[in-house]
């Protein structure tokens, strides 16, 4: 059941749904890992992070535990325990696409293009299709300032997880920086239906209003961002 919801992005409901099979289960890796990596995707970092530790401490040789501690570790803004976590996750399972698409964007965040590219091609052999892979794919496209190939990745991880909130964010940042704004507001309403509670849909629909000098619009969508979550700082900011 919680993979399930974690596929279909019903985060709470994923973790829910592990947070009991832990309980029937103690002993299980898998349940913390993958409540781990809805815990992520909620922007609960340092919760995901508890999780993910759990999972590697019930089983120190699974490579799915040490890749989302590494996730976790990576959008916490600690990259270099992220980078240590994903190679460790190689190590245990070298066919594991998913952890060298996490090194690939460790790699990135530290400016080492070159080396992200290489980890990247390893992954998109092991995994083409895992929504992961391609969202990673999408943001080592943006580190290199392609940013039509990012939105295009984007957008084909989106088809593999069409729950996945974050995938149409990202997605709808790059088709603005395009310039592609009636492109963007379809991605960004689309997010915002999706997680009417999260404030980066509404943040983004603010961003590209804000970009072509519609401010009144712009303010309607900044303060909804910040009446969802008053510690939004992007509302304020603009």
């Amino acid at each position: 059941q919680g993979d399930e919801q974690l596929a279909a992005g019903q985060w709470e409901a994923a973790l829910a749904a592990y947070a009991a099979a832990s309980r029937l289960e103690p002993e299980l890796a898998a349940p913390y890992s993958r409540g781990a990596l809805a815990l992520v995707f909620s922007h609960r970092y340092t919760e995901a992070i508890q999780w993910a530790e759990q999972a590697v401490a019930r089983d120190p040789r699974s490579s799915e535990a040490h890749a989302v501690l590494a996730l976790a570790y990576n959008w916490n803004g600690e990259t270099a325990r992220a980078l240590e976590a994903a190679r460790r996750a190689v190590q245990y399972d070298p066919n594991n696409g998913v952890a060298h698409a996490y090194i690939a964007e460790a790699q990135a965040d530290q400016f080492k293009l070159a080396e992200a590219d290489a980890a990247l091609q390893r992954a998109l052999a092991l995994a083409p299709e895992d929504p992961e892979v391609l969202r990673v794919s999408g943001y080592v496209r943006e580190m290199h300032q392609d940013y039509a190939g990012a939105a295009e990745a984007y957008a084909r991880a989106a088809e593999v997880r069409p729950g996945w909130v974050h995938l149409y964010v990202a997605q709808g940042h790059a088709l603005r920086v395009l310039h592609r704004y009636e492109e963007a507001l379809d991605i960004f309403a689309r997010a915002a239906d999706l997680a009417p509670a999260d404030p980066r849909p509404e943040a983004g629909l603010g961003m590209c209003y804000f970009e072509q000098e519609d401010y009144e619009s712009a303010i309607i969508h900044f303060q909804r961002a910040i009446d969802l979550d008053p510690n939004y700082p992007t509302g304020y900011g603009q």
